[in-house]
């Protein structure tokens, strides 16, 4: 085992050599530390001043805009951020987005998509999330096809597509109709099983919802065989899951999940600043490790759950060449993702409490509220001198994961965090591998690029 050799804490980290695509691994030194020039030029760039301009530019270049058009709900899983447990965080209520401020927030976004500045590619997207998102359906088909009316008087062509995260209950026969034939893109929540799905996917009156999804999940495939490879389904890795139980689920239904169409995410158990603690997430990479000893090579299951947090880290490692990377996996606010709140207020993405709007769709971006989100985020990093880090260009470190309170903010402790949780997923992985391939050499793994590049 490659990891029993090692001697050196987080030693691990040179080893992601053995993982990255060979045109990146020959870029990193091997001690995996920026070069001086590298720490010189990015502390410039952290030093410097941004100008309304400069933000002006980077929003020209966004891709997603996102419109939580409503925060009620018809369940009341358990582990949802909206339902009470997480600090500044909502809570589920009636509000919901008027078709007015809809308008006026695809205006915006498209204002922006049709800048001169833009430099991206042609697709964007148009999300629609909750609460449940489905519970105000007319709004969502109003939207979205007056954003097609307005794509086209944008003079560069541009291909709009429509994304939704839905708990599915109500995406019935009518609903799924009228989302395909737009082209949108579904994702639906579903954490496995009867018994494990219904342990925290409930209704207000804590009868489960399974029956419901999987009745709308079999007519969907049934009915639109052509177009259910747009279809995603998120299973949400909570600690009370079985997992061989979740596992025996999805591989016995092959018809309907495979390794593509399945995203698993770990629940956030406290909350969103509190991520890389999570004791229970430590054990089952653990646990995930020694079931892969008896892992067939066409079981994709336990490789998303050992995989999930590889992926964000190969995504990072790519990544990390860009100048503008600021030594964190932190966003430029409003250029991944927009969030529109029910009220208009804008927001960086979805997972962020709302105490950090960054404008309002009736008057625009607030260039003096990004620019102090920015260099307040900037002085951490000095303070903090990220560049020192073993794994500085792994970093998944962003505002929504460092929020304190009313503040954002990088310390010891989440730092500390995101190292160990790193290093004990890093050698999971390696050990996994090596398991897959015995007696071949690791390097000879030629799908592992592949493989994390289509997640």
């Amino acid at each position: 085992m490659i990891t029993e050799t090692i001697k050196e804490k987080y030693e691990v980290f040179k080893y992601l050599s053995l993982i990255l695509p060979c045109s990146f691994a020959k870029k990193i030194s091997g001690q995996f530390k920026p070069s001086v020039e590298v720490i010189k030029a990015k502390k410039t760039l952290l030093k410097n001043t941004m100008t309304y301009e400069d933000i002006e530019r980077r929003l020209s270049n966004m891709k997603r805009l996102t419109m939580g058009i409503t925060h009620d709900c018809n369940l009341r899983c358990t582990y949802c951020v909206y339902g009470g447990k997480y600090p500044e965080h909502l809570i589920h209520n009636s509000s919901y987005m008027v078709l007015e401020t809809l308008k006026k927030a695809i205006d915006l976004f498209l204002s922006y998509v049709n800048s001169p500045s833009r430099t991206t590619r042609i697709d964007i997207y148009l999300g629609f999330y909750g609460g449940e998102p489905l519970l105000q359906f007319d709004n969502i088909l109003k939207a979205f096809d007056y954003a097609r009316e307005r794509i086209k008087e944008v003079p560069i062509k541009r291909n709009l597509r429509g994304m939704i995260t839905t708990n599915g209950v109500l995406l019935d026969h009518l609903r799924v109709h009228e989302l395909l034939e737009r082209d949108f893109m579904i994702s639906i929540s579903l954490d496995g099983p009867k018994d494990q799905h219904d342990k925290c996917r409930v209704k207000a009156d804590r009868s489960g919802s399974f029956d419901d999804i999987l009745a709308n999940i079999n007519h969907l495939k049934n009915n639109y065989p052509h177009k259910y490879e747009t279809i995603r389904y998120i299973l949400t890795y909570h600690p009370s899951n079985d997992l061989k139980k979740t596992e025996e689920f999805f591989l016995s239904n092959p018809e309907l999940f495979n390794e593509r169409n399945v995203i698993i995410i770990p629940v956030e158990m406290e909350n969103i600043s509190d991520y890389y603690k999570k004791e229970w997430y430590f054990s089952k990479v653990k646990q995930n490790e020694q079931i892969s000893h008896d892992l067939d090579k066409d079981k994709w299951f336990y490789e998303k759950v050992l995989f999930s947090w590889m992926e964000k880290l190969y995504k990072n490692a790519t990544q990390f060449l860009v100048f503008a990377n600021d030594f964190t996996g932190s966003c430029f606010p409003g250029v991944e993702n927009v969030f529109i709140k029910a009220d208009g207020s804008i927001h960086i993405c979805e997972k962020m409490n709302f105490h950090f709007p960054i404008g309002n769709v009736y008057t625009g971006f607030d260039m003096e509220a990004i620019l102090r989100i920015i260099n307040n985020w900037h002085k951490y990093i000095l303070k903090r001198k990220c560049w020192d880090c073993e794994a500085w260009w792994l970093c998944t470190h962003c505002f929504s994961t460092e929020i304190k309170d009313k503040s954002i903010q990088i310390n010891e402790k989440d730092c500390q965090r995101f190292l160990e949780a790193t290093q004990l997923s890093i050698s999971s992985f390696l050990n996994y591998m090596e398991r897959k391939n015995e007696n071949k050499n690791i390097n000879r793994y030629s799908s592992i690029d592949s493989y994390l590049e289509s997640l």
